[in-house]
């Protein structure tokens, strides 16, 4: 059997070991570490899958080559490095300070799942992540669709308060099913603030819009939601309307770019005219209705509100009513030349002056009908579509056999005289 160390051998033996590890130490110190580029790891990422993704390479906006995770990397002036850090943005807020009281404000941004690493044009390093700033899209009446604004914005994650110019462009594209974004394709050239400014319409959002935002290397992307903020409309609404109390126009209201689940209450209100109702409510996928009634003449704006709504506006102007008043008196004429002329005989007093009562009956019933929504001809009939065609044919029954309750009057008899002898 070998006999264990005495005291001296082991203090040999221990000093020996000493001095073989500081060489090896020395050794190793010696050495030029390798160095691989930051970006390959990111340990600060909860999903350990996350933390190791591949490197892209990216000079002059084009995607010039592609490496594996974890690779030794390195680039020159105008080229960048990038990586996917994750897999959907993340949002973060901020307080941002506005105004002359420097009051703050709460912002939300959403960081993108993206990491830049490159030279500046003054040859500084940067780390560089894309983050977005959204804007509520909003109704416009006059274009009858939903606008609103997208900033997106490099932002430097060592300074963020100074603006450097990149060595080559980093390309970022936006797209949307359906929706119109403008620009598309952006080239962005410098850190930090001020964003590029992104345009967003549209047609008839519910709720929120999805944008897909698409660099170079991961053309899947990943989805950003705009909110929409809903809004009372008034469509189709009519511009003018004869006044002076002749004409009612029919308003129809409606909530846009919120699918509703609850009946919503609309306070109404106009600056001319009267309403026929002051509060309507508008029930779950339906619509509401109002009418109108002329009053004067200039311009009528009624205004419709709701809680958690915008609010709509709509404008009729009120108009002298010409027309109104040719109607009911060629109307009332012809309905009196058409009963004289239909009677076997002719009375003696001809047909001028049946004409000129027929044209004033016809003008009364008219304007009684638009005015007070009461018919004097005696006759059931169909609502009309039409205010010029419902004039003209009340005003035409009118003038053709005159008003039921003055029809036995002394006057009716000398206008239209009965004969008991027939034209040979």
């Amino acid at each position: 059997m070998t006999k264990p160390p005495g005291p001296r051998g082991a203090y040999f033996l221990t000093s020996a070991m000493m001095c073989f590890s500081l060489a090896a130490g020395a050794q190793q110190s010696t050495r030029t570490p390798t160095v691989k580029h930051p970006i390959a790891i990111s340990r600060d990422t909860a999903v350990v899958q996350h933390d190791f993704r591949s490197l892209h390479v990216i000079q002059a906006g084009q995607l010039v080559r592609t490496l594996p995770a974890g690779a030794a990397i390195s680039y020159q002036p105008g080229q960048f490095i990038a990586q996917k850090t994750g897999d959907s943005p993340r949002l973060e807020v901020r307080e941002r300070r506005v105004g002359m009281f420097d009051k703050t404000h709460a912002e939300t941004v959403t960081v993108l799942p993206y990491r830049y690493e490159g030279q500046a044009d003054d040859k500084h390093h940067v780390r560089l992540h894309p983050a977005i700033f959204t804007e509520p899209l909003r109704y416009e009446g006059a274009t009858h669709q939903f606008h609103g604004t997208l900033l997106i914005a490099l932002e430097d994650e060592d300074v963020a308060d100074q603006v450097r110019q990149l060595s080559g462009p980093i390309p970022i594209t936006i797209a949307s099913a359906g929706d119109e974004v403008t620009p598309s394709d952006l080239s962005v050239l410098h850190t930090n603030l001020p964003a590029m400014r992104v345009a967003v319409l549209a047609r008839d959002p519910v709720d929120s819009v999805r944008l897909q935002i698409i660099p170079n290397f991961d053309l899947r992307g990943v989805a950003v939601w705009l909110p929409v903020t809903p809004t009372l409309v008034i469509p189709n609404a009519r511009s003018t309307a004869p006044g002076l109390g002749v004409s009612t126009t029919p308003l129809n209201i409606v909530v846009r770019g919120k699918v509703l689940r609850d009946s919503v209450r609309v306070l109404l209100a106009t600056s001319r005219g009267s309403l026929s109702t002051q509060q309507v409510v508008i029930p779950p996928g339906g619509i509401a209705h109002v009418d109108l009634r002329s009053e004067g003449v200039g311009s009528a704006t009624v205004t419709a509100s709701a809680l958690g709504t915008d609010s709509a506006e709509t404008t009729v102007t009120f108009t002298w009513p010409v027309l109104f008043v040719v109607l009911a008196i060629a109307g009332g004429a012809l309905g009196g030349l058409t009963a004289t002329v239909s009677r076997k005989r002719r009375a003696r007093t001809g047909a001028t002056r049946p004409i000129l009562v027929g044209a004033l009956i016809g003008f009364v019933v008219a304007i009684v009908y638009r005015a007070l929504n009461i018919n004097l001809t005696g006759f059931q009939l169909p609502v009309l579509s039409s205010d010029e065609a419902a004039v003209f044919a009340f005003a035409l029954l009118g003038g053709a056999f005159g008003i039921p309750t003055l029809a036995h009057s002394p006057a009716a008899k000398r206008v239209f005289p009965k004969s008991g002898r027939s034209e040979d």
